[in-house]
């Protein structure tokens, strides 16, 4: 069975939020990076995996490279994830606290 999958990005007071669920991968990712291009302009950028249940490598390349470019902007990326969640295993994983800014919520990932 092929979970449902969404990417919803919203802005509001120059703070860009991209709510995504589902199972994300290859063929979601460039969806993803077009949802974060608005990240270059916005004060601040929020992409929240509360609902999402998995993510693979490319997904990861995506928040890592929005992630160096709002560096050069002197912003941060954060990313939120439920606790106990694939997506929250595989940030903690790669080490990516170092690049953004992960804030685990608990929950139930769907």
């Amino acid at each position: 069975m092929i979970s449902t999958r969404s990417i919803e990005a919203s802005a509001e007071n120059g703070a860009l939020t991209v709510t995504c669920s589902g199972d994300l991968d290859l063929h979601v990712a460039e969806k993803l990076q077009s949802a974060l291009e608005e990240a270059r302009e916005s004060k601040s950028a929020t992409v929240d995996f509360r609902a999402v249940s998995y993510i693979d490598t490319a997904i990861a390349a995506v928040l890592i490279s929005t992630a160096r470019t709002l560096q050069n902007t002197d912003h941060r990326l954060k990313v939120i994830a439920t606790n106990g969640s694939h997506p929250q295993y595989v940030l903690r994983i790669m080490g990516l606290a170092a690049l953004m800014d992960i804030e685990v919520v608990e929950g139930t990932s769907e």
